[in-house]
């Protein structure tokens, strides 16, 4: 989360440091997806998807605390909220997704978010479309489509998989296009805080009747 927000820092746009920070962003991003997949083995998507915001809280935390505990604004607040909301609703679908589909699978589909920023920031945001961003958004698109193809069925269960990472990857882009619309005032400290703590509380509720993690788990 921090690589990903200093990355999309306009200050940040001229060399290749932001590039290389969003590429272990994604690394990480590839690591959590196998640790949740192996979670939810074991444990209800929900709270798996808790236990993975309340150490990143604690990591989040650490590092906001490092960084001279910078202070969220009232004015902050509700563009902060909205994100933290659709973090939780990305990771939730995302990650449930995970349980139906195998995981190259549920990545790749979720793939069709790159399509889905260009536009939406642009709406959003009043950025510009450069065509190779385009073209490459596009690119990808095709990988989604040449993924489905190749889709064994398009019943039950797996239906509702499908339904389920292509509408994270639509929350997702939401949340990175207003992720990019503060990083620049709140900073990637803040974004990385609040990123974690919204939708820790958000999924508190599925720790309720839960079973205590073990050890391994944990």
């Amino acid at each position: 989360a921090i690589a990903f927000a200093v990355a999309h820092s306009p200050a940040c746009m001229s060399s290749s440091r932001p590039f290389l920070r969003a590429a272990a962003g994604v690394a990480a991003l590839c690591a959590l997806d196998a640790a949740v997949k192996e979670l939810t083995r074991s444990y209800a998507v929900a709270y798996a998807v808790l236990g993975r915001y309340v150490f990143g809280t604690v990591f989040a935390l650490v590092v906001w605390w490092w960084q001279g505990r910078p202070t969220l604004t009232r004015e902050m607040l509700p563009a902060h909220m909205l994100r933290g909301t659709l973090i939780t609703i990305t990771a939730f679908l995302f990650f449930f997704s995970l349980t139906r589909l195998g995981m190259a699978e549920a990545i790749t589909l979720s793939f069709i978010a790159p399509l889905l920023i260009p536009p939406l920031a642009h709406l959003l945001l009043g950025e510009k479309m450069r065509g190779p961003v385009v073209l490459a958004a596009f690119v990808g698109f095709a990988g989604v489509l040449v993924t489905v193809q190749g889709a064994p069925r398009f019943d039950g269960e797996r239906t509702l998989a499908l339904a389920a990472v292509l509408t994270a990857a639509l929350t997702y882009a939401l949340a990175a296009i207003v992720m990019r619309a503060r990083a620049a005032k709140d900073g990637s400290t803040l974004l990385t805080l609040t990123s974690a703590v919204i939708p820790m509380v958000l999924l508190s509720p599925a720790a309720v009747g839960a079973p205590l993690p073990t050890w391994e788990a944990l």
